[in-house]
């Protein structure tokens, strides 16, 4: 307890010196918080939107197996039926077929991204109209549309609040707008975003572009965790209905465990950054323990006439490079917090702090009191008393 209030009082008696050290060590401790807590709020972000669709969320690409076999397999509503029946992995499927154009409203140009799609989409990713109905089966080639909640919000600016019942042409085509979506979590989810959706029936889809083969089909997975066994049994199902052909699935799964690696490395590599800021604080330290030592060499030589040992004036100096570094340290975590704040406030994201980042703070600016403590303090107590009575 002696040797920790000595410490202070002699930190505090030199204010100068001691805010110097403190800076660096609080920019380094505060990099290395700020950096991993936005790394963990980035990827909290990624997974949020993951979690809301669910890791039983499928998407299943189709090519040819053969390029060189001749033309692309076409796939049809019917085949997607049969999947949905035949395979038991399978809970609900939505097929969508792609659909080219540029809609335009009132004169301006809008930017979305069309689809062809039916009913089935709505429950496999659970959207929710917020006016009007959703793409029925029974609208087979209607002019109809239903639109993502940021097309609408771009149509307003156009038009009048209530858009049921407005028209937007494509080419020579009129579609009536006969519901909107309500907003989705912000980000495409695998190659699929409901904000920015302009969605026909899958017939109207096949006229506009004259492909009338399923580009993909968005599915659900009831036994989740067998992502191995679910890709065969969709290969072989269409294999066996279609010649030439190979099938590719996604699986929220596997994207959200590649993700978590991925957020892994790059809070790593954002903690290395942060350690570079440490580095230097820690190497700031050290130096001002140095100018201490040297100016208190009076100080060293007395105690030690009167009974001090070389080890009690090696624990002072290493105590007093601890307690500057725990105090920068603190400040550090403080000014780290607070910069993820603003950065989660400025992007929109619901802040948390992970504990672990705090602590992480705590410990690092403890070894690194005692690492760049150490070397100072060895000196102080390796000093010649006489030579230090005398000043040399």
């Amino acid at each position: 307890m002696n040797t920790f209030k000595e410490a202070v009082h002699s930190l505090w008696s030199s204010k100068q010196r001691t805010l110097l050290a403190l800076l660096g060590i609080t920019i380094g401790i505060a990099s290395v918080i700020a950096l991993i807590s936005v790394g963990s709020l980035v990827e909290r972000e990624a997974m949020k939107q993951f979690e809301a669709l669910g890791t039983d969320f499928l998407l299943i690409n189709f090519y040819p197996e053969n390029s060189d076999a001749g033309r692309f397999p076409v796939v049809t509503d019917s085949h997607v039926n049969g999947m949905e029946n035949e395979v038991e992995m399978i809970s609900m499927a939505a097929p969508i077929v792609e659909a080219f154009g540029e809609p335009i409203y009132r004169g301006k140009k809008i930017d979305t991204q069309m689809y062809g799609v039916n009913s089935s989409l709505a429950q496999v990713h659970r959207l929710t109209v917020e006016e009007g109905r959703f793409i029925s089966d029974a609208d087979g080639n209607s002019q109809y549309c239903v639109i993502g909640a940021n097309v609408a919000d771009e149509l307003r600016q156009y038009g009048p609040e209530q858009l049921i019942g407005e028209q937007i042409r494509i080419d020579k085509r009129i579609y009536t707008i006969i519901g909107t979506l309500a907003r989705m979590p912000e980000g495409g989810i695998m190659g699929f975003d409901a904000n920015t959706a302009f969605l026909i029936p899958m017939q109207a889809a096949g006229r506009i572009s004259g492909n009338k083969s399923i580009a993909v089909v968005h599915a659900r997975n009831n036994k989740p965790g067998q992502t191995d066994l679910l890709r065969e049994e969709i290969d072989n199902y269409y294999k066996s209905q279609l010649d030439n052909i190979r099938t590719e699935v996604e699986t929220a799964e596997a994207i959200i465990k590649q993700m978590e690696k991925q957020s892994k490395m790059f809070t790593l590599m954002l903690a290395a950054i942060g350690s570079i800021f440490l580095l230097v604080g820690g190497v700031g330290v050290m130096n001002v323990m140095l100018v201490s030592v040297s100016e208190r060499k009076v100080e060293i030589g007395i105690r030690r006439a009167i009974g001090a040992r070389q080890s009690e004036v090696q624990s002072q100096f290493l105590v007093e490079a601890i307690v500057l570094c725990l105090l920068g340290g603190l400040l550090g975590v403080i000014f780290g917090v607070l910069s993820s704040y603003f950065v989660a406030r400025a992007s929109d994201w619901e802040f948390f702090i992970s504990g672990n980042a705090i602590l992480i703070g705590v410990i690092v600016s403890s070894v690194v009191g005692l690492f760049f403590g150490f070397y100072p303090a060895r000196q102080a107590a390796r000093l010649d008393v006489i030579d230090c009575i005398r000043g040399s």
